[in-house]
């Protein structure tokens, strides 16, 4: 298991506080800016038009990641007060965040009559490291706790903590090795580790290569599937088990800095901006590593990352406590599926023309494969 590390928040009169959540947040922001001009330099973009389209973006995401939030997990209290849609500050969404970006820089380039790829290329290389120090900060905030692993409380009197919707059952016990689940899962891993490593290598998809990473990841399946739960159970954390959860943070305010571990009584539990921020960082890592290697088709990095990023997260969401569900799946698991559809449209429809190409000035808005 991970540690529970928590930093306090500190409070200076009644109506200032610092936290490292925000903290992180403007980190991010002030990052992503940086390389998404610098990026936009490099493939000799309009440096100007850029830092509007970073200003705009930033802003109108900011705002309808709120209204996202509240649309999707509050709307009992929009109706109650419709007001609060214009208070920022009350919630966001992480998918209404970089979705409503995403539309805002959208109508910002058709407004400016502007080619869209080669600014999106840009922008997504500077959000992907903003979003992933976004989650590190609700890392440190612990602000979307998942379900407790199986097992029985190491004390007696927290069984309340336990909620009886343990979706992480589902992943240890109720797949073995014989079921069609599995292997349905499995096969899906492989498909997509496939289809993710030909729009890398810019090769067909339906090839030797493909079949050879799916056979190995059922392969791979088979020897790990016994030890499985001990996976799983390194990416939860020692998670404070002895007083309700509320009640927890307000203790753990009055200290400065902490290892859970060492202070309090704890059982495994995930934590889900954790296990997120982990996955953004590898996805930033690797943009990086492709940033430096052969021009790609423009657009390719908001293609790339819509789909690396979209089928871990609707995982994710299954382990998710206390949340709103709509037919069975979250607001998050409907827009996983929203931006892996579209993550796949982009790759359909990137134009052939590759970085550091120039742009002529008749170019059309949108330019489809040939």
């Amino acid at each position: 298991m991970l540690p529970y590390l928590h930093v306090p928040v500190y409070k200076f009169g009644n109506y200032f506080s610092v936290q490292a959540f925000g903290i992180l947040i403007a980190l991010g922001v002030v990052w992503g800016a940086r390389l998404a001009r610098d990026r936009s330099e490099k493939l000799g973009l309009d440096v100007n038009l850029a830092l509007d389209a970073i200003f705009w973006s930033v802003v109108g995401g900011f705002f309808l990641s709120h209204v996202f939030s509240d649309l999707l997990y509050y709307p009992d209290k929009v109706l109650e007060n419709p007001i609060r849609l214009l208070l920022p500050w009350m919630g966001i969404s992480s998918f209404g965040g970089f979705l409503g970006g995403l539309l805002v820089l959208v109508l910002f380039f058709r407004w400016k009559k502007t080619p869209l790829f080669p600014y999106l290329d840009a922008m997504s290389y500077g959000f992907l490291p903003a979003f992933f120090l976004g989650r590190v900060g609700c890392a440190i905030a612990h602000d979307h706790p998942g379900v407790w692993f199986p097992g029985n409380p190491l004390h007696s009197g927290d069984v309340g903590l336990f909620y009886s919707s343990d979706y992480s059952v589902i992943l240890v016990q109720i797949m073995p090795l014989d079921s069609l689940g599995f292997w349905l899962a499995i096969a899906f891993v492989g498909l997509w580790v496939g289809f993710l490593w030909s729009r890398l290598e810019e090769k067909p998809f339906f090839r030797r290569d493909s079949l050879v990473i799916l056979v190995g990841t059922g392969m791979l399946a088979f020897v790990l599937h016994p030890f499985l739960g001990r996976l799983l159970k390194m990416l939860t954390l020692h998670w404070p088990v002895r007083w309700w959860e509320d009640a927890t943070h307000a203790q753990l305010q009055t200290l400065q800095l902490i290892w859970a571990g060492g202070s309090f009584p704890t059982h495994p539990r995930y934590d889900l901006g954790l296990l997120e921020a982990l996955w953004l960082g590898c996805l930033t890592w690797a943009s990086f590593r492709i940033a430096r290697g052969k021009p790609r088709r423009e657009g390719f990095f908001l293609a790339f990352w819509f789909v690396a990023y979209a089928p871990i997260r609707f995982v994710m969401d299954t382990l998710r406590v206390d949340e709103v569900r709509y037919g069975g799946l979250t607001p998050g698991q409907y827009l996983s599926l929203l931006t892996g559809i579209l993550g796949l449209w982009l790759f359909w429809n990137m134009p052939q023309r590759r970085w550091e190409e120039p742009l002529t000035p008749k170019e059309s808005f949108v330019e489809k494969e040939v």
